[in-house]
């Protein structure tokens, strides 16, 4: 009797299991899931672990077909901006920079006494309309074709004077031809600053940022303005918005024109306090305006200006300043 056993492979029987698979070594990256495995019982040389970074073909034909589900999408290309943000936002700024700039040019001057009367006070000719033209008014209901632009006059709302110290045109230059993201275009634009004579202490004054173009919609270029304020107010410590910007519909407010005020406050240093005064904007279809209103009594006093206020005096100078164009 010998000790030897049989071959239990011999005879030619096939082997009841087959060997193991190659083990993995310990911390190789797994192929994705969903992705095809290596072949375990691929012969010495043939088998090779696919890279884990591996991307698939993205013009593969997969099940359903080019241009259904099922098919992996071509590459995509670069980012859309955020909304809100990159140059649209930097415009926005820039516009109700513009604004604010002209609060405390054409509104902190009224504390300082200043009531120069020299003849480079006096607007230029080409920016004052004629005595016809200043007294010319829109009519009652729009009339198709006709547009209108905005003018300095002398004199406005009866007492109101002229102040070129107050008048510079943030708008002009490039920013004139930004505006249309706020809605208007082939704008043009001007600005004007009033005051009434007398002390400096019983001192109003207006302070008007005008622009005309093209306007699709009126009240939608109304909000766009003052969320340009809003935007440019958070980077500007001096000036502080209160509340939401409020609708008003003053008497004259005609051809379509939409008006909304808010109330503002603007610290300045040359102001012995913090200067209140409402924002009124307005815009119709060819014309925007947007009106600082300063009381310097009310001022001192630390009293507000009604909105509803404010609206009556925006719309009075908004009938004295838009003129038709023939």
């Amino acid at each position: 009797m010998t000790d030897q056993q049989p071959n239990p492979y011999g005879g030619g029987i096939p082997p009841q299991q087959p060997p193991l698979p190659p083990q993995q070594p310990q911390g190789q990256p797994q192929p994705p899931q969903g992705q095809p495995q290596p072949n375990p019982y691929a012969q010495p040389g043939q088998y090779a672990q696919p890279s884990p970074y591996a991307q698939p073909n993205p013009y593969a034909q997969q099940p359903g077909g080019p241009g259904v589900p099922g098919q992996y999408p071509p590459p995509m290309g670069p980012p859309v901006p955020p909304q809100g943000g990159g140059k649209g936002k930097a415009i926005g700024i820039a516009v109700g920079a513009v604004i604010l700039v002209g609060a405390i040019v054409g509104g902190g001057f009224v504390l300082l006494g200043s009531n120069d009367k020299s003849d480079d006070a006096k607007p230029k000719a080409s920016d004052t309309p004629s005595a016809s033209a200043s007294s010319a008014a829109p009519s009652a209901t729009p009339v198709a074709g006709k547009r209108y632009k905005i003018t300095t006059p002398d004199t406005v709302l009866g007492e109101y004077k002229y102040d070129a110290s107050g008048s510079n045109d943030g708008f002009a230059g490039k920013d004139k031809s930004q505006l249309a993201i706020v809605g208007i275009k082939n704008a043009e634009s001007i600005a004007g600053a009033w005051k009434t004579d007398g002390a400096a202490l019983t001192r109003k004054a207006l302070r008007l940022s005008g622009l005309w173009g093209e306007v699709a919609n009126p009240e939608s270029t109304v909000d766009s303005m003052f969320l340009s304020v809003s935007l440019a107010s958070k980077d500007d410590s001096k000036t502080q918005l209160e509340g939401k910007p409020e609708k008003v519909t003053p008497e004259g407010l005609d051809d379509g024109a939409v008006m909304k005020c808010q109330k503002t406050e603007i610290k300045d240093a040359t102001a012995p306090k913090p200067i209140k005064m409402p924002l009124c904007i307005w815009a119709d279809h060819s014309t925007v305006g947007s009106v600082f209103v300063v009381d310097a009594a009310k001022v001192l006093n630390e009293e507000d200006i009604p909105l509803a206020s404010a609206g009556d005096i925006t719309a009075k100078l908004r009938r004295e300043t838009r003129v038709e164009i023939p």
